[in-house]
This record gives structure tokens, C-alpha cells and sequence, in this order.
């Protein structure tokens, strides 16, 4: 086994005279995709009270068909651009604060061109896709009862995508970092 570190091709093309991809711009998103999931983790439910606008910036449903992705790593961007938007969309739904309202038509366009990567994502992709197609077809005129009635076929869905994605990328990392020989040496 030789003694000299594996080439990171990604950080190699970063200094490519014309690199294949913005690896900023893909590491910015990926930084707020690990900053949701933390902040995510205090709760027991998707939380949609979020500093959007402010640290939560991107247009998640642009992001959502990036080509030339591992399948790993598609699977991580688009399934946190679609917990994003989930927690964008809960934050309408709950009344606690706006910023996806003049966004909710090209983000259920996004939602509906992008191509999953795996089945729990089209799983969530749908789920997605629903919640932003009850918001943009929402009758003002409803009362907050009907209201409630309307939007509560969302919760049971919302929270296993909060357990499966939220949940499910902490206990990734932990069997990651217990069972991957890398992270110990050569030793397990």
C-alpha cells in the first residue's frame, strides 16, 4: 500500500485552467445543506422558520438537475434542495414568515424538471412537489380551520422525510465514521 495521499480530483480541478464545474458555487450549497441539517436536528418535524433571504440564499430548485454528479453526491444536493424547499414551504403553511411565496411557481417548476436520483428521493421530490402545487393553487378565501384540513395530509410525509434525510444524514455519518477503515488508521 503506498504511503502517498489519494489525488482529490475535485480539488484538483479547481486550479484546472478551465474546470468542469464551479466547485464554490457546489460547495456553498453543500455548506447549507450540512447548516440545515444541524439546525434541523434540534426538532422532531420539518422547522420552516428559517433566516431565508439571509443565510438561506441559493435557488434550491435551480440546483436540483446539476449535471456531472456522482450519484452520492446528486443524491445529497437534491435531496437537501428539496428538504430546503420543504421547510420554505412549511414556513407558508405554518404562517411564520413568506420569503417562498414570490419564488413558488418556478420552484415547483424546478421541482417537477428535476430527475431523482434514487427512489426515497422521488419519494420526496412528490411530497415536494404537492406541498408547492396545494400552495400555489391555495384559495385565499379558506378559513384557518379549512385551512388546517387541507395541509394536514402533509405532516405524516413531511416528518418521515425529516427522519429519513435529517436523521438518516447524522446516522450516515456515524456508521461512516465507525465502520470506514480511513477514519482509523487502517484499523477498525
Amino acid at each position: 500500500m503506498p504511503d502517498h495521499p489519494k489525488i482529490n480530483w475535485q480539488f484538483q480541478d479547481l486550479h484546472a485552467p478551465s474546470p468542469n464545474r464551479d466547485w464554490v458555487a457546489l460547495q456553498k450549497l453543500e455548506a447549507d445543506i450540512c447548516l440545515f441539517y444541524q439546525q434541523q436536528a434540534h426538532y422532531s418535524h420539518v422547522m420552516g422558520d428559517l433566516y431565508y433571504g439571509d443565510v438561506y440564499s441559493l435557488p434550491y430548485w435551480e440546483m436540483l438537475s446539476l449535471e456531472d454528479l456522482d450519484g452520492e453526491r446528486l443524491e445529497f444536493v437534491q435531496s437537501g434542495c428539496l428538504m430546503i424547499l420543504l421547510a420554505m414551504s412549511w414556513e407558508l403553511i405554518d404562517g411564520s414568515g413568506s420569503y417562498l411565496m414570490p419564488h413558488v411557481s418556478e420552484a415547483l417548476a424546478g421541482v417537477r424538471a428535476s430527475k431523482p436520483a434514487t427512489s426515497r428521493v422521488a419519494r420526496l421530490r412528490q411530497h415536494v412537489e404537492d406541498i408547492l402545487s396545494y400552495l400555489q393553487d391555495k384559495r385565499p378565501s379558506l378559513s384557518a380551520v379549512e385551512e388546517e384540513r387541507e395541509w394536514f395530509g402533509f405532516v405524516d410525509t413531511s416528518q418521515w422525510a425529516h427522519r429519513e434525510f435529517v436523521f438518516g444524514y447524522f446516522r450516515n455519518w456515524c456508521d461512516e465514521f465507525i465502520k470506514n477503515p480511513y477514519y482509523h488508521g487502517g484499523t477498525v
